[in-house]
């Protein structure tokens, strides 16, 4: 099971025990401890922490999404470095023929890297492919004895150079970034919130559905920030062929 949607399953876990616990309370306290004075204390520290976990939420979805929009940034810049590439090796000629077959084994390679199980990254990230090592023989190989080929030979190695950092970005922000800290308490204080609904009045049904549907909602914001946060699986995946298929095969 991801790990989204056991934030999810927590989340919401966590919302509906503090309703339990309000509605324990509420059957148990004195009258006396629920009074005019006693609701309002309640209220003012309830609407603290709503802005306090609205903020905290809201940080959170906005990290979560420039961290997902540097990595489709950095995958845009990789695909693109590979076209260009790919166009400098075919204006290189026909020498070039060879490695922009190999510019496509290593263009496979590369996607099943990046989108290879969280648990595999560590093994993949700084190692050369064989696709890698094939590429780069015959990148070395190429013919310098004009000045046009000495020309294309170094757009060509300026080009490498600029996506094997996108790469290595990519690898060194791989993963999970969400604070725990921050969502351990973000969840605690969501806990206490909906404890407060069922302290301050009787939960009858029609209160009972808004409630559920107001934990779904705090819940899959929740779900959507670890979303964010794994672009690379789950329901916002980045598109794999955007890297696999950048290239269209060699016409023969």
């Amino acid at each position: 099971m991801s790990e989204s949607v056991w934030l999810l399953i927590i989340s919401l876990a966590a919302m509906v025990s503090g309703v339990a616990v309000g509605s324990w309370l509420r059957d148990r306290l004195p009258e006396h401890h629920l009074n005019d004075q006693a609701i309002s204390v309640i209220k003012s520290g309830v609407g603290l922490l709503s802005t306090l976990a609205a903020l905290i939420l809201g940080l959170l979805i906005s990290t979560a999404k420039i961290s997902y929009d540097s990595t489709a940034s950095q995958l845009n810049q990789i695909s693109s470095d590979l076209v260009l590439l790919d166009q400098l090796l075919s204006e290189y000629g026909p020498p070039a023929d060879g490695a922009r077959e190999a510019l496509r084994q290593q263009s496979a390679a590369l996607a099943n890297g990046i989108w290879a199980p969280a648990s595999q990254l560590g093994h993949h990230a700084f190692v050369a492919s064989d696709a890698w090592k094939r590429f780069s023989a015959t990148i070395y190989q190429l013919p310098n004895a004009t000045e046009q080929q000495r020309q294309f030979r170094k757009q060509i190695d300026e080009v490498i150079n600029r996506g094997a950092q996108a790469r290595l970005h990519l690898y060194t922000d791989s993963g999970s970034t969400l604070p725990v800290p921050f969502l351990v308490l973000l969840i605690f204080w969501l806990a206490v919130i909906f404890a407060s609904y069922s302290i301050l009045g009787a939960i009858n049904p029609t209160v009972m559905v808004f409630v559920g549907l107001f934990a779904l909602s705090a819940a899959s914001a929740l779900f959507l920030i670890a979303e964010l946060n794994t672009p690379f699986s789950g329901l916002l995946k980045l598109p794999e062929t955007q890297i696999s298929q950048a290239l269209s095969p060699l016409s023969r």
